[in-house]
């Protein structure tokens, strides 16, 4: 069904977008982008809208301040009319032209409105809503269909097995070394592609950095390549969960429990810093909880080199560019990013502590717009108002951490280890 989607706030008010049935377009802030709009809270590619037999559906493109339905964040989820998508600044209101049908025409209970995974090339796709699939019947893409299949042995001596998540660059899969039978995460831009210039030295720039960064709590970076026109990047598989579906799920995090987490990330960034590393991007998805009490970071796309590491590029942030993710970001890096320094990671992460002890992330808000209007105003609800049977040393150690002036806030990543090591007893 065609689907219009209005823009009624943020940049290009007024204008009409219409999908016919079976359209995608992607949104996003960059010229490749089906529908570019002018705004720095945007990724270069935001959102995948598609309009289909029984409706709309939308897909985030892992940007990095999300996609809000409602309201409510999401990363791929049906729309309808009167629905409100939210991406940056933007505001795009949802409206699917329906005919009228007989009862005869209507879908059956069994439709099925998903993204579902190709048999032949394990490949993400979104499904056709409306249309049944019985149980038994493998789904194969249209591309395996008609002939143009990716190869799983792409990558010399590994197989890739299925495709698990749709990152910044392009698909990531899981994997296995075929001597070793080790999993792997392998990140891939795709052929066929309009690739930035700068999302090309992003991906670059994570394996170079990921390559040099030897530490148990960092997520090891095996190689980087490119093969057949696809660039990858291999990396340490991580059976676990991120940290941000581990709050979503259970919800706030025991103290004692919390400040272990962010003692062993503190610990992973340190070590960063020592080799001139700024990592610029810490939040409870770029933090992997792993079996046995693991903590490792990940997702160092977004880092600045300050010395020591050399990848062919010491900083690729332009001008009113937002590099991170808003709720975690101190002031200072959203005003000029290229500025940001160590203490910008250990705002970070008390952002992030505030997060795991309160269940809420900090400035919390219903757009990216909206909560750096927030951190503008300084409207941050204090963790004590909101956890406050939570022993005051956590308080203060939070309030010192998030400290809106870096002159004011904790200097180092080892003198927030020094704090939580003097305070976790008292916790216990």
């Amino acid at each position: 069904m065609p689907v219009k989607l209005k823009v009624i706030e943020g940049p290009g008010t007024g204008c009409i977008y219409v999908l016919g049935e079976g359209e995608s377009k992607i949104f996003g802030r960059h010229p490749s982008a089906d529908v570019m709009l002018p705004d720095p809270l945007l990724s270069r590619h935001h959102l995948m809208v598609r309009a289909s037999h029984g409706g709309g559906l939308i897909l985030d493109l892992d940007s990095s301040n999300g996609t809000f339905l409602n309201g409510h964040l999401v990363k791929e989820a049906p729309v309808d009319s009167g629905d409100r998508i939210a991406i940056g600044s933007v505001v795009l209101e949802v409206d699917v032209e329906r005919p009228s049908l007989d009862l005869a025409d209507r879908a059956s209970p069994d439709t099925v409105k998903a993204l579902r995974f190709c048999s032949r090339c394990h490949r993400a796709v979104l499904q056709e809503a409306g249309i049944p699939v019985p149980p038994w019947e493998l789904f194969i893409c249209e591309a395996c269909r008609a002939g143009k299949t990716f190869d799983p042995y792409l990558i010399e001596n590994y197989k890739l097995l299925q495709q698990v998540a749709q990152g910044t660059y392009g698909p990531i899969y899981k994997a296995e070394h075929l001597g070793m039978k080790r999993p792997a995460l392998v990140k891939l831009i795709t052929p066929g592609r309009t690739v930035d210039p700068k999302l090309m030295q992003l991906f670059i720039r994570e394996a170079s950095i990921g390559g040099r960064l030897f530490h148990p709590g960092i997520v090891e970076m095996y190689d980087a390549g490119e093969k057949d026109g696809v660039f990858y990047i291999i990396e340490e598989w991580v059976e676990g969960q991120e940290l941000a579906r581990r709050i979503e799920q259970q919800g706030p995090i025991p103290a004692d429990e919390a400040l272990g987490i962010i003692g062993r990330v503190t610990e992973a960034l340190r070590f960063a810093h020592e080799q001139g590393v700024i990592h610029r991007n810490v939040n409870p998805q770029s933090i992997v909880l792993g079996p046995a009490g693991a903590v490792k970071l990940a997702d160092f796309g977004f880092a600045k080199i300050i010395r020591g590491v050399s990848t062919g590029s010491s900083g690729i942030t332009a001008a009113g560019e937002l590099k991170g993710t808003a709720n975690y970001t101190p002031p200072e890096q959203l005003l000029n990013a290229a500025t940001a320094d160590q203490r910008a990671d250990i705002y970070a992460l008390g952002a992030t502590l505030y997060h795991m002890l309160s269940g809420k992330p900090p400035y919390e808000a219903p757009s990216p717009l909206k909560v750096i209007r927030r951190i503008g105003e300084n409207d941050l609800t204090p963790l004590a108002d909101l956890s406050p049977n939570l022993p005051k040393p956590l308080h203060k150690l939070v309030d010192r951490a998030m400290e809106r002036d870096p002159a004011r806030r904790v200097q180092s990543a080892g003198e927030l280890i020094a704090e939580i090591e003097r305070i976790r007893p008292k916790v216990r």
